[in-house]
């Protein structure tokens, strides 16, 4: 996560076992770092933003309509 991200999504997300690691200012900053460590550990890097299936996902969150 970005070095700004707020401390409650950052506690948030640890109160779910998660190693959190700050790095960067930005989101793209963050991402680059995330997928240098996938790559050395040999994990799957899965992208908040630029995926489909991710964005479609996002796309029913929200308030429903009838």
């Amino acid at each position: 996560m970005p070095h700004g991200t707020p401390f409650t999504r950052v506690e948030h997300t640890r109160q779910h076992g998660v190693e959190v690691i700050l790095e960067g200012a930005t989101l793209i900053a963050a991402a680059e770092r995330a997928r240098a460590i996938c790559h050395v550990q040999k994990l799957t890097f899965i992208p908040l933003y630029d995926d489909d299936a991710i964005m479609a996902g996002q796309g029913t969150i929200g308030p429903g309509g009838a």
